[in-house]
């Protein structure tokens, strides 16, 4: 099992129990995906690539709409050199690229309800503005959030559809 170190005032050294490595679930289901292949990291690397992970999937993190390089070091107990050669190596990207893959990924979850107000999605998903939001959110998905929303809506509906065949008609039996 890996763990997450945590540092206090005096320096001592306390450590969490992190589970292992989220699996990352594959890009065709809207996922974030690794790197398959992290042979130039080296050991250390593959901790912070851990911990980064961790942070990403369970801490939601990416949330925060002020998270930076340096904030994230900051939280990892590492510096912002290492950290930025990590998202570049394991991850493929940089941090900021890194960071809007998953809230674009959040957003698109929070896109499959109905009630969502798009207006609000920008901030609920960490973006501090709607232009930033609406470029990442074409770039990945080569689509606007709306129209993202109405495609998942309507085909949610056809299958709905396909479950209940038309024509089938409900006999009403008069006592």
């Amino acid at each position: 099992m890996n763990t997450f170190v945590n540092m206090d005032i005096d320096d001592k050294l306390y450590e969490e129990a992190v589970p292992e490595k989220p699996e990352l679930a594959s890009s065709e289901s809207g996922g974030i995906q690794a790197v398959p292949e992290m042979k130039d990291c080296t050991g250390r690397m593959k901790e912070i690539y851990a911990d980064v992970s961790y942070v990403l999937e369970n801490k939601r993190v990416y949330l925060d709409a002020t998270l930076n390089l340096s904030k994230l070091s900051r939280m990892l107990h590492t510096n912002t050199t290492y950290l930025s050669k990590v998202a570049n190596l394991c991850f493929g990207c940089n941090l900021k690229t890194l960071l809007n893959k998953y809230r674009i990924a959040y957003a698109k979850e929070l896109l499959k309800d109905e009630a969502c107000d798009i207006r609000q999605l920008p901030a609920r998903c960490g973006f501090l503005s709607r232009s930033t939001f609406y470029a990442a959110f074409a770039k990945f998905e080569h689509t606007t959030p709306k129209e993202y929303q109405s495609r998942y809506l309507s085909r949610k509906l056809r299958e709905a559809e396909a479950v209940e065949p038309a024509g089938m008609a409900v006999e009403v039996v008069a006592v």
